[in-house]
């Protein structure tokens, strides 16, 4: 199996440069060309590059990597698996955050690309793969959890690229668990402003209050977090009107809120969230209120899609969730 080989002679690395199907042909200020020898023995590309490696996949064609979004950080670019792999190197885990942030938060067609993405982050390292192989995206999830930034024509494909079916997150919770300490501090600060949580003498998240869903139709799963499920007295964030479930997105490298509601019930369908709610939240008179949420871009949160009144029995059997997260067998 090959191997990865530092090249020192610039002229060949410029012959390789115009095989990497991601690089654009001009660069606004380029950058000097990186050391490849050193970029190359960085423990957080090494690990990526060896975890390929270890799975069997050959990286051929090294050269210096000039995909422009990433080019505030010296980069390595591969042939892989009939496609391209860019991984940039930042100086710690924190810069390349804030890359992966400002990537995730760009305007719409801030960022060109020859060949259409998915990016990872993996540590202090950005991965781009742009290719047909949907193993090498299975392998670079497992290496790096899932990608920060799907490609919009890749999107409706992304559950295949990936090699996971929408409905199945099992695999992906390890990578919400590095940030449940996280949205839990957030979270207990949040609930200590509101009326039930200034009488709690500790708020403390267990296991079963966090919850891995998918509503707002990108490859990254969001977190839902039961604030009923807090170490209050009983009551203290759930009455009639339901429970308090927040909604926490992940992509771009830190932990965002992106709703926060009372429900008595929750249903994720594929780029949406349907919760059953107090009757109040459709019209004064109605019972229960089905409540259909979609992701705003622009807003950057789920916002209100329509409103449907129910009676009290009613709508029932669209809820997979109740407000402690829990599944619910409800009646017809």
């Amino acid at each position: 199996m090959a191997r990865v080989r530092p090249y020192a002679a610039a002229a060949l690395a410029a012959l390789l440069l115009s095989s990497c199907a991601l690089q654009r042909s001009t660069v606004r200020s380029p950058a000097a060309a990186p050391n490849l020898t050193q970029l190359l023995g960085d423990p957080a590309v090494r690990r990526i590059t060896e975890g390929l490696q270890g799975q069997g996949f050959e990286l051929g064609g090294l050269a210096a990597s000039r995909v422009a979004a990433l080019a505030d950080a010296p980069g390595a670019a591969f042939r892989l698996a009939g496609g391209t792999l860019h991984i940039h190197s930042y100086r710690d885990a924190a810069a390349a955050a804030a890359a992966a942030d400002r990537i995730v938060n760009a305007p719409a067609g801030r960022h060109k690309w020859a060949a259409p993405p998915m990016l990872y982050r993996c540590g202090s390292a950005i991965v781009a793969y742009a290719g047909p192989t949907p193993s090498v995206a299975s392998a670079l999830r497992q290496l790096c959890a899932s990608p920060f930034y799907v490609h919009p024509s890749l999107r409706e494909h992304s559950a295949e690229l990936i090699s996971e079916g929408p409905g199945d997150l099992s695999s992906q919770v390890s990578h919400l668990k590095a940030w449940r300490r996280v949205i839990a501090d957030q979270a207990r600060r949040r609930a200590r402003k509101m009326p039930g949580g200034r009488s709690c003498a500790s708020v403390d998240l267990p296991e079963s209050a966090f919850l891995p869903v998918e509503i707002n139709g990108d490859s990254t799963p969001e977190l839902a977090v039961a604030l009923s499920q807090l170490s209050c007295p009983a009551g203290a964030f759930g009455a009639a009107a339901g429970g308090v479930v927040q909604f926490w997105s992940t992509a771009g490298g830190r932990p965002r809120l992106i709703l926060e509601q009372s429900v008595q019930g929750f249903t994720p369908t594929e780029g949406a969230l349907v919760t059953l709610e107090h009757g109040g939240s459709c019209a004064p008179a109605a019972e229960r209120c089905l409540v259909t949420y979609r992701w705003d871009p622009k807003a950057r949160k789920m916002l209100v899609a329509g409103r449907a009144a129910t009676s009290a029995g009613d709508g029932m059997s669209a809820i997979a969730y109740g407000p402690d997260l829990r599944r619910r067998a409800v009646p017809r």
